[in-house]
């Protein structure tokens, strides 16, 4: 068991290291925040290369703003004439509780990871039908992976404005950021030890 523990970080560690990012601006500064219930929906479009992509792990930069009682839901767009069209997976339905009262990054690894089309827009759309008190940040800093050229939506950016008015802040990775994986990795080293033990019993 002490032997596989360290096979299995390191495993998960050289997985992180493959990660492919397809568009990031969470490294940006924030010049401000946006309503997802009040200033909603709110979105960003993304675009795949010739290659496509697989979708497995998303990060937001948010935060929480007043009464803790709302949720939100995280989904994957399909894109209509550059804006969000239908939905394609919901990624998470979020409680505002859940979030921290400051900007934070949080990081949402896919149940089942979403292969998309190459050479295609998607959206990235955050939604509330009961008073989310939840502020996702956005950045007029578009220098980052695939954000520059790309669009985002919300009630006053309708159909869309272009990034250079300030998107919001996410990463899509197509595997699951190093924090996730180590705990993937931890899971399994426990599993590997309730076996062991009840093969000495």
């Amino acid at each position: 068991m002490k032997r596989l523990l360290p096979l299995i970080l390191m495993l998960a560690l050289s997985c992180a290291a493959r990660a492919t990012d397809i568009y990031n601006n969470l490294d940006a500064n924030s010049s401000g925040v946006d309503s997802i219930f009040n200033f909603g929906p709110l979105a960003d479009s993304f675009s795949t290369g010739a290659g496509g992509f697989t979708l497995a792990s998303l990060g937001l930069k948010l935060e929480d703003i007043g009464a803790p009682t709302g949720s939100f839901t995280i989904q994957l767009m399909s894109d209509n004439n550059i804006s969000p069209g239908s939905t394609i997976y919901t990624i998470a339905t979020v409680l505002d509780s859940s979030l921290s009262g400051s900007l934070q990054d949080y990081f949402f690894a896919l149940a089942q990871p979403q292969v998309l089309n190459p050479n295609t827009r998607y959206w990235i759309e955050l939604s509330s039908s009961n008073n989310s008190s939840a502020f996702w940040s956005y950045s007029v800093d578009v220098s980052g992976i695939g954000v520059a050229g790309e669009y985002f939506f919300n009630q006053s950016c309708n159909p869309n404005c272009t990034n250079d008015n300030g998107p919001y802040q996410m990463e899509l990775s197509d595997v699951p950021e190093p924090g996730t994986l180590l705990m993937l990795g931890s899971g399994a080293a426990g599993l590997l030890g309730v076996v062991r033990r009840r093969m000495l019993v």
